[in-house]
């Protein structure tokens, strides 16, 4: 009779502690990831290869690279994940790109406002102060 008591209460005690245990694994696996689409900022995005394929163009441009740096800051600020790849891809003005753009879901129509959309972007009357806002967001993404 004593086992049994002694198996009773191992079991009953068994049972509290596997019900009280966290469930961790349970609530990670039940967390929704972020959906990542076109229509995403790309500055909330790792976007690295974009980012170096940009800059090096804009380099290999003729471009000082201070002033490329500023480029790539400025697009992935202000354009969608799907605008700055693209603009990413337009930039190097490779002539096997835009049929590669065309061939990714991308009409003409979407090239040509993007075209539109660097070149605004790159105005120089608001060059300086688009380069600063985007510094100013990326160094605080950095610090939290």
């Amino acid at each position: 009779m004593k086992i049994l008591k002694t198996a009773f209460l191992a079991f009953f005690f068994s049972a509290i502690l596997f019900a009280n245990e966290p469930h961790g694994h349970i609530l990670a696996q039940n967390q929704v990831a972020p959906t990542i689409t076109g229509i995403t900022p790309a500055r909330s995005v790792q976007t690295s290869t974009e980012d170096i394929t940009l800059t090096n163009s804009c380099i290999e441009s003729g471009k000082e690279k201070i002033y490329c740096l500023c480029v790539t800051k400025i697009f992935k600020n202000e354009m969608t994940l799907d605008q700055y790849r693209a603009a990413a891809s337009l930039y190097s003005q490779e002539s096997h790109i835009i049929p590669n753009l065309l061939n990714n879901s991308n009409s003409e129509t979407d090239i040509s406002v993007i075209e539109a959309r660097i070149k605004d972007l790159l105005a120089e009357k608001m060059f300086r102060d688009r380069c600063n806002r985007a510094e100013i967001y990326f160094a605080s993404a950095t610090e939290s």
